[in-house]
């Protein structure tokens, strides 16, 4: 069942059961008000019969002519009077009427009337203490019946024409408020390839619809930037693998059309060696670079001291270029507490290795800074190196896969560390920085603030 048809359904029971209880309510109240109104009469009849036969000392032949003058009045009207002893003193007519049982007339003693319907007929009795009599009356309300089964037929039609009605209002207003969302789903459904897709029409920015075309819009656009970037990463790794492998395919061929000695045999190897170095380097930058793309799940995070990664970091990058000159500070002195924070220490780790090597390869003195400043939120961690400032309109782009800046276009290198740097801080939900300080060195600042262990 779709949900136009839904709608329609709900809409149309609502105003049907709404209907149902307002045509039941005017029923009964109305039905109340007859007998109300009714009983009303018999009473001021019973009253004037009593007074007629009692105050006026009236016998029954002139107390039954009074009454044959009101008997338009009151259709059928009987009137019958007892005594104390419950013995029938007076009745208007001949004609059989059950007289009122023992507990009948008890609880109209008790509480001076009672009521009750019998054949169709409403009967009301009264009982006088001050005299002791009982008067009972009793009459047929033919017009007051008339009028209820009349209203009874009016009602039942409305009930029926109202539910009707509201089952074709029900579909017209269903099909006109979920007109916008038809059309926005055939224009979703015209949409063969996210790159071409064209936005939805927005005809209403403040209803709902509305607003699911703008997150629809959006997304769009989202899914276009998410494209256009893994067309342009596949297209840059594409040719950056293309290139060492037609290099290594010359020299392979060359090698082979040549009778090469022990000499230039093992040049060619060694060359072999170095071009497959590097594209092992980049197809494990590449590898990084899609690991570290989303890491939201927190697996192998824990509390680690800062100082003890840097420090772990320094003694690897020692290792792996001797040259290197590195020095480590504190901005100021930290609490011990303050250096603890729960992350993913090899991401963390490779993040650091990364921009020191970054620093040593495009220095011209091989010497790195690293400095570290900690609080109770945030940790920065800054690593400076001396060499060329990235021109000022290049830095946005400066973290983005394959980009290499003017500042270092005559170094060897692929420009995917500082990509995986940055995916891997933004992992850690912190920011990666580049500006030049004020001794003129690029600085390259991890800003990462400090999360809470998942219990």
């Amino acid at each position: 069942m779709n949900l136009k048809v839904r709608f329609t359904i709900l809409f149309a029971s609502f105003v049907s059961l709404i209907l149902l209880i307002s045509t039941i309510t005017i029923y009964l109240l109305y039905s109340n008000f007859r007998v109300q109104e009714f009983y009303r009469r018999i009473n001021k009849e019973t009253l004037i019969s009593y007074n007629l036969f009692i105050e006026n000392k009236l016998d029954t032949s002139t107390l039954k002519k009074s009454i044959a003058q009101n008997e338009l009045a009151l259709i059928d009207f009987y009137i019958g009077i007892y005594d104390s002893n419950k013995k029938n003193v007076y009745h208007s007519s001949n004609k059989k009427i059950d007289n009122p049982s023992s507990e009948t007339f008890k609880e109209t003693q008790t509480f001076s009337e009672s009521r009750f319907s019998s054949n169709g007929r409403e009967s009301l009795i009264l009982y006088f203490a001050d005299k002791g009599y009982f008067v009972h009356a009793s009459a047929y309300d033919k017009y007051g019946l008339r009028k209820l089964k009349n209203i009874q037929y009016i009602l039942t039609s409305v009930l029926f024409g109202g539910i009707l009605l509201s089952i074709i209002a029900a579909f017209v207003f269903v099909r006109h408020a979920f007109k916008p969302l038809v059309m926005l789903s055939n224009q979703m459904l015209e949409i063969n390839e996210v790159k071409n897709a064209k936005p939805v029409i927005v005809n209403n920015v403040n209803d709902e619809i509305g607003q699911i075309a703008q997150s629809y819009n959006a997304m769009i656009e989202r899914l276009k930037q998410t494209f256009e970037y893994q067309s342009v990463f596949v297209n840059h790794a594409s040719h950056e693998l293309r290139t060492p492998l037609a290099v290594m395919l010359s020299q392979t061929e060359a090698a082979l059309n040549n009778q090469l000695n022990e000499v230039e045999l093992r040049k060619v190897l060694l060359s072999l060696k170095d071009d497959q170095q590097g594209i092992i380097e980049l197809t494990n930058s590449l590898l990084l670079l899609s690991q570290y793309e989303k890491n939201d799940d927190r697996l192998g995070w824990e509390n680690i001291r800062l100082d003890e990664l840097v420090y772990e970091c320094m003694a690897i990058a020692k290792k792996v270029f001797p040259k290197i000159e590195i020095s480590f500070n504190f901005i100021q002195i930290p609490e011990e507490m303050d250096l603890v924070i729960f992350a993913n220490k090899s991401l963390l780790a490779t993040a650091l290795k990364n921009l020191i090597k970054n620093g040593y390869q495009y220095s011209y003195d091989k010497q790195i800074n690293i400095n570290l400043l900690v609080n109770k939120l945030v940790a920065e961690i800054t690593v400076e190196n001396n060499g060329k400032e990235v021109p000022e309109e290049q830095r946005e782009q400066l973290f983005q896969p394959f980009f290499r800046a003017k500042n270092v276009d005559m170094e060897m290198g692929y420009g995917l560390g500082l990509a995986i740097v940055q995916r891997i801080v933004q992992a850690h939900y912190g920011k990666i920085i580049y500006k030049v300080c004020d001794t003129g060195r690029n600085c390259f600042t991890i800003v990462l603030q400090k999360q809470k262990p998942v219990e």
